[in-house]
């Protein structure tokens, strides 16, 4: 399949289709959806993804994807998902062509089909990572909410799609609003459920996004300070980012020390012995981190903290919390923006700790 779908596209297969969809009278509904079909088995080996581009797949499937059935319809945008995964947007769909990808794959996001779930998330997450023309677009098409709700998603790579594109999505002013007016902290509380799940690329984005979110809104900050598991997943972040830097030996033994803190602490709070076991356990099956994979994140978690310390009230409270040795010590890493984050939270703990007292 894969290799006549190939070879079919060597001979031109998308130019012809270029000058049919051209012709209006050629696009009624069962000939318009085979052809969306034909696109999207060509579209579904990644290595003939360029070649589509080249033949001008947008100008086939853009039209398609708007109009006709809804299977058509569906194939359509299925297939402009995958180009924009594979391919550079600015380069695959230039000037207006990008903006008019959003609907269809916003429409993407409301299917009950996973994987098209995925691909339009991956493809929105790649559009809106530099363009803030994109991302207003997103928010016009009223994509947030959706992105939003497939972070429930009961599909792990659904879910780390969705995060990933939520934090593109909190470099839009606009966004860092909604977050900044709400009238509840549940949306940041998912944040921080998202930064202390197993997978590294949901943590990283979840984590990601409160940086920046911190960064600009008081209100997020108190919202993270103010939930009981707010510093505890930061110091978390930290201490898995350290623990990533240790020998083999070193990182086994702090992991079980870990384990053993988390089975004291779910016992303080009244556990049963098999809750406490299996606190315990979550922790020593989380996968370890690389040493790449622990700078991300601790990066991410100094500049919340950080960000945190900068509100007077707030960094006395992480004093109080205990947590001035960590961000001490961070100060001498030999990763210059850690380094550089904690010798700021550093210094706004110690001037709101002196004020204090």
């Amino acid at each position: 399949m894969a290799k006549r779908a190939t070879e079919v596209l060597k001979r031109g297969a998308v130019t012809a289709l270029v000058a049919l969809v051209k012709e209006k009278a050629n696009r009624r509904q069962n000939l318009a959806e085979a052809m969306a079909q034909v696109m999207l088995n060509l579209a579904t080996d990644s290595h003939n993804r360029g070649l589509m581009v080249q033949q001008g797949a947008a100008k086939v499937l853009l039209p398609l994807a708007n109009e006709g059935t809804k299977a058509g319809m569906d194939a359509a945008a299925q297939a402009l998902a995958k180009l924009a995964i594979t391919i550079n947007p600015s380069l695959a769909f230039k000037g207006e062509k990008s903006a008019e990808l959003v609907r269809p794959l916003v429409r993407l996001l409301q299917s009950e089909d996973g994987l098209q779930n995925f691909e339009a998330l991956l493809a929105l997450t790649n559009l809106t990572s530099n363009s803030e023309e994109l991302q207003e677009r997103l928010l016009h098409e009223h994509g947030l909410a959706h992105i939003e709700s497939l972070m429930f998603s009961e599909n792990d790579l659904i879910k780390r799609a969705a995060t990933e594109a939520l934090c593109n999505m909190t470099m839009h002013p606009d966004v860092q609003a909604k977050y900044d007016e709400a009238t509840t902290s549940d949306r940041v509380r998912i944040l921080l459920a998202m930064a202390d799940v197993d997978d590294f690329a949901t943590r990283r984005a979840a984590s990601g996004a409160l940086a920046i979110l911190t960064s600009s809104s008081e209100k997020v900050c108190r919202d993270i300070y103010g939930e009981k598991f707010g510093l505890p997943i930061l110091v978390t972040l930290l201490n898995d980012a350290a623990q990533a830097a240790l020998p083999p030996e070193e990182k086994a033994k702090a992991k079980a020390r870990a384990a053993d803190e988390a089975r004291k602490a779910a016992a303080a709070e009244g556990g049963t012995t098999e809750a406490a076991d299996a606190a315990a356990q979550a922790v020593l099956d989380k996968p370890d981190l690389t040493p790449d994979e622990g700078r991300q994140l601790q990066h991410r978690a100094i500049s919340v903290l950080r960000n945190l310390a900068n509100v007077p009230e707030l960094a006395r409270g992480m004093v109080q919390a205990g947590l001035l040795p960590a961000v001490e010590m961070l100060q001498f890493t030999e990763f210059p923006p850690v380094a550089e984050l904690a010798k700021e939270a550093y210094a706004a703990m110690q001037a709101a700790d002196k004020t204090a007292s």
